[in-house]
């Protein structure tokens, strides 16, 4: 049997050199050539059996709130939204209705524009949660809309919600539009960029002005963490291209005079301290190491679960439980969106002798977006996998397998494809499930599912009894690749 070959990232190039390198955007991939390419190629062809819609909703507990994970897939689009309940009845009804109001923007747009017949339009919605004082929450939404192969969209909201009063201030931007308030925010990123050496010899003040007093910035460039709000810059954005991507982190309280007031007054000036003697304990933790392949008989048929979209916080133990009672061991590629939320699964994920994989950090369409834009997707989720489970990624898998040869070199990981996909998340039917697994595993085989949906997890103790009857040994992508390598390319 034909088996589909890994495309494998060059290995010694380091995303950060790469990121660093003057004119490596010019030759960044856009989308749009690459996507019909892939079309022509059939990646992107829609299926057949149905043009139902299925749809699912799960709850799922991080950190003093709820976390709603709403799915919708059928051949005419596919939607994945993420978004708080923090069990507060106002709160709750007006974070739904944001919700509700992004699903149907998305619906009208794919009905209205002239969608491809090949291009299954796509909606993700993932949001950060900061706590800057008590009962004081700021949500970072990332809204994320393809409506064909040369058409997206891309939006960031803060949204500030008082668990306190139960109360939401929405339609608010980060930083005020008047004049003093743009002053303050330009003299404190121009104070911090001109003390970091590798800004400042390349930093154009005029530039960054012209970035900071744009009535249309959205600041969709700014993230939070421990609050520190940190600022990445395209390359050339407000300095030469040598600079590579300036990344500028402040202290909260450094700008909390350029944020409009309906926002500092809820905070109060009492924004949270980050704990540095913690910090730096943390700094003394071992570098993320990479998954070690195990000593196997490799005349003995193997096959490779492999996991995508997780971690989720109800189901994943539940498929952990199960691999483990039948000794397998799986591949996880994970969104660092859900790890963010989640790190105590992935911990546990990688302490079962699990591998764990990159599958991004928000489920972007890596042929649609630009190279900045696949760096950050990539290393973020690199860097909040290390940081909750000490692993160490060596194996990517794009969202929707979409990737070319362009994405590809820019990725220093081994890109994972699959031999079976089980339809997971289209049927919802355990049944279905172990049909399309039965009916075409052969050794070498990785199988494509998900953790995130129930009936896959219905479905994964008659899967793994039957291909344990049938002699296979369950192991990891990294281990098919290593005993399994002539087999998967004859």
């Amino acid at each position: 049997m034909l088996k589909r070959i890994l495309l494998t990232g060059a290995l010694l190039i380091s995303v950060f050199a790469v990121s660093a390198c003057g004119g490596a955007g010019e030759n960044a991939p856009h989308g749009a050539e690459e996507a019909k390419s892939m079309l022509t190629s059939g990646k992107y062809e829609k299926k057949e059996q149905s043009g139902k819609t299925t749809a699912e909703q799960s709850i799922a507990a991080a950190d003093g709130m709820n976390i709603i994970s709403y799915t919708a897939e059928n051949d005419e689009k596919s939607v994945a939204m993420y978004y708080p309940e923090f069990q507060l009845k106002n709160v709750d009804e007006q974070l739904d209705e944001y919700k509700a109001a992004k699903l149907n923007i998305f619906n009208e747009l794919i009905r209205s524009e002239d969608v491809s017949k090949k291009f299954v339009p796509q909606l993700n919605m993932t949001f950060d949660a900061n706590m800057l004082a008590e009962n004081i929450y700021a949500l970072q939404f990332v809204i994320d809309t393809y409506i064909s192969e040369d058409k997206t969209f891309s939006e960031t909201e803060i949204v500030m919600v008082n668990a306190g009063t139960d109360s939401v201030l929405t339609g608010e931007s980060l930083f005020s539009d008047n004049l003093n308030s743009r002053d303050h925010l330009y003299n404190t990123l121009l104070g911090s960029m001109k003390s970091d050496g590798g800004i400042a010899p390349y930093l154009n003040e005029e530039k960054l002005g012209r970035w900071v007093f744009d009535e249309s910035n959205d600041f969709s460039n700014v993230r939070f963490s421990d609050n520190v709000l940190e600022f990445t810059f395209e390359q050339g954005e407000i300095a030469s291209r040598a600079a590579g991507s300036p990344v500028v982190s402040l202290q909260m309280s450094e700008l909390l005079k350029a944020m409009p007031e309906s926002i500092t007054r809820l905070i109060d000036g009492e924004y949270i301290e980050r704990d540095e003697p913690a910090l730096k304990e943390r700094g003394k933790e071992p570098e993320p190491s990479a998954y070690k392949v195990r000593k196997l008989d490799e005349s003995t048929k193997m096959a490779a679960l492999t996991f995508d979209d997780g971690p989720d916080n109800v189901l994943t133990p539940q498929v952990l439980s199960l691999l483990d009672r039948y000794d397998a061991k799986a591949t996880f590629f994970l969104l660092g969106t859900k790890v963010n939320l989640f790190p105590a699964i992935v911990e546990e994920t990688v302490k079962s002798g699990h591998e764990v994989g990159n599958h991004t950090w928000s489920h972007k369409d890596l042929t649609t977006i630009s190279f900045n834009e696949i760096t950050e997707e990539i290393v973020r989720t690199n860097e909040v996998i290390g940081k909750s489970s000490g692993a160490k990624p060596a194996v990517y898998r794009a969202p929707f397998g979409a990737n070319t040869e362009a994405v590809d070199q820019f990725v220093p990981m081994t890109e994972v494809d699959w031999d079976i996909d089980t339809e997971d998340w289209l049927t919802h039917d355990p049944v279905q499930i172990n049909e399309m697994v039965r009916n075409n595993i052969s050794d070498g085989d990785i199988i494509l599912m998900h953790d995130v949906h129930e009936m896959t997890v219905q479905s994964l103790a008659d899967m793994l009894d039957y291909l344990t009857d049938e002699g296979y040994q369950l192991v990891t992508v990294s281990e098919i690749l290593h005993y399994k390598e002539d087999i998967r390319t004859e």
